[in-house]
C-alpha cells in the first residue's frame, strides 16, 4: 500500500527558528544503543514522559519528535528515510511557568537548533472515510462521570469506555495507517465529522457493508445499527511537514 504522503505538492515556503517560539531551559539529546526495536521494547526502553517541568523521550524517532512538535500523525511527515528507524534518548527541562501545551513549540525549536532541521508546509488533498451519523443519529451514551478510564480494547469486537469519536476515527485509521490490508481494515485514513465532543461508552463489531467494490470506494460500515454511525468516502486537504534538510547526529550538549 503506498504512504499516505506519497506526492506531496511542491510549493511551500521554509520556515527557520522563530525567535518568539517558546524553548526549553536546558535539553540532552543523545543517539540511543544501537539495539533492535523488539529488544528495546520489551526492557521499556521506548517511553515518552512529559509533564510540567519535564520531557523524557528514550529511544524515540525523529518522525515521532516532528509528529510531537507540529501535532500531526507520523504519516504526515515527509523525510528521509532515516528519520523513522534512528533512535534518541531526549531530556529536556521545561523553564519555570512553561505548560505542557508549550511542548510542541519547544520542539520544535529544539530541532531547528539541535539537528539544523528546515521544513516547509505542504497541502495535499488525499482520499479519505468522514465518520458521520446515520440518519437516526447515535444510538449511544455519553460516558456517566467517574465511569472507567478511557480505553477501547479487543480486535473485531471493541468494547469502548470514555472514547471520543476523534478517538474512535484514530483507531479506525490505525490498521490503513500501520499498512495492514486485512479484509475488516478500512482503505483510507478515517476523519471524525459527526460534530459529536462529548465521551462515550459503546460496544463495536468491525464489519463491511456491501464490499468495497472495484474501486475500493465503497462506504464502510462500522456497527451502523447498533451505533448510529457510518463511514462515506470524500476527500481531505492535509497539512504535509516536509523535511527539506536534518542531520543526522545532533550537536554537542
Amino acid at each position: 500500500m503506498s504512504s499516505v504522503w506519497i506526492g506531496v505538492l511542491c510549493c511551500g515556503l521554509s520556515w527557520g527558528p522563530s525567535p518568539s517560539r517558546p524553548t526549553f531551559e536546558a535539553a540532552s539529546v543523545k543517539p540511543s544503543p544501537a539495539v533492535p526495536v523488539r529488544e528495546l521494547a520489551q526492557s521499556g526502553r521506548i517511553y515518552t514522559r512529559i509533564d510540567s517541568t519535564r520531557v523524557d523521550l528514550g529511544s524515540i524517532t525523529l518522525t515521532d519528535v516532528v509528529r510531537r512538535a507540529f501535532r500531526v500523525p507520523g504519516d504526515q511527515v515527509v523525510g528521509p528515510d532515516w528519520i523513522k528507524s534512528q533512535r534518541f534518548d531526549i531530556q529536556a527541562k521545561l523553564p519555570a511557568g512553561a505548560s505542557v501545551d508549550q511542548v510542541p513549540e519547544m520542539l520544535q525549536t529544539l530541532l531547528e537548533e539541535r539537528f539544523g532541521m528546515k521544513i516547509h508546509h505542504d497541502e495535499k488533498v488525499l482520499p479519505i472515510y468522514a465518520l458521520t451519523l446515520g440518519k437516526d443519529g447515535p444510538k449511544f451514551h455519553e460516558s456517566a462521570a467517574g465511569s472507567e478510564p478511557d480505553q477501547c480494547n479487543g480486535d473485531l469486537h471493541k468494547v469502548c469506555r470514555q472514547v471520543t469519536m476523534e478517538d474512535l476515527a484514530n483507531i479506525l485509521s490505525l490498521p490503513y495507517r500501520a499498512g495492514m490490508t486485512t479484509q475488516w481494515a478500512v482503505d483510507r485514513i478515517v476523519l471524525d465529522m459527526t460534530g459529536l465532543k462529548g465521551k462515550y461508552d459503546f460496544e463495536m463489531d468491525y464489519g463491511i457493508e456491501g464490499g468495497r467494490g472495484e474501486a475500493g470506494t465503497d462506504a464502510v460500515v462500522y456497527s451502523s445499527v447498533a451505533l448510529g454511525l457510518k463511514l462515506e468516502p470524500t476527500t481531505h486537504t492535509f497539512d504535509m511537514i516536509v523535511i527539506d534538510h536534518i542531520e543526522r547526529l545532533p550537536t554537542a550538549n
